[in-house]
C-alpha cells in the first residue's frame, strides 16, 4: 500500500499537483462489528503520517467503517429538527417587516 501511495505521489508531482496530507484521512471498511485500531497499520506520504478515522463525510454523506447509515441519519435528523425554529424565526421577522411597511 505504501508503494502505491509513493507511486501516486510521484505521479502527482510529475503532473504538477500534490496531496494535502493534513486534510487527507483514511478509513478501513469491514463487515465485522469490531474493528481494531491497531497501531501497526499506518499510511505515509513522504514521511507524513495519514490519519485513520472511523467515519468521514464525503459528498455530503457520512460514511463509517461498517458502511452503516446510522450516523448519517442522526445528522439529518438533527438538521431537520432545527428547521421549524428557523421557519418560525423567519415568519416572525417577515411579519414584523410587513407590518412596518404597511404603516
Amino acid at each position: 500500500m505504501t508503494d502505491d501511495l509513493a507511486n501516486l505521489n510521484k505521479w502527482l508531482i510529475d503532473n504538477k499537483s500534490s496531496i494535502n496530507v493534513k486534510m487527507t484521512k483514511f478509513l478501513i471498511f469491514s463487515k465485522q462489528k469490531i474493528i481494531t485500531q491497531s497501531d501497526d497499520f499506518s499510511l505515509q506520504i513522504e514521511n507524513s503520517k495519514i490519519e485513520r478515522v472511523n467515519c468521514v463525510k464525503y459528498l455530503n454523506r457520512t460514511l463509517d467503517e461498517h458502511l452503516n447509515w446510522n450516523r448519517n441519519v442522526t445528522l439529518l435528523n438533527a438538521k431537520a429538527a432545527s428547521c421549524p425554529y428557523i421557519f418560525k424565526t423567519l415568519f416572525i421577522h417577515c411579519a414584523v417587516q410587513d407590518s412596518l411597511s404597511l404603516h
